[in-house]
């Protein structure tokens, strides 16, 4: 891989799964269940958070190999 699609696959395995439950979030608020939607929203930023911060510390082996 390039630099630059190295960087690709980091920022889309740590988006994937909170956009994915943001957009479970939205449909949720959108048919009403405005708490579930509300909590889905929170559990997207943390597992954004952590994501983020642990993608170096998981991944690092295969940064190094490439």
């Amino acid at each position: 891989y390039t630099v630059y699609g190295m960087r690709m696959i980091r920022l889309i395995r740590i988006l994937e799964v909170p956009l994915l439950l943001l957009v479970i979030a939205f449909e949720c608020i959108i048919q009403g269940s405005t708490n579930m939607g509300i909590f889905l929203i929170i559990i997207s930023i943390i597992r954004l958070w952590t994501n983020h911060i642990t993608d170096s510390s998981i991944y690092k082996n295969s940064y190094e190999k490439k």
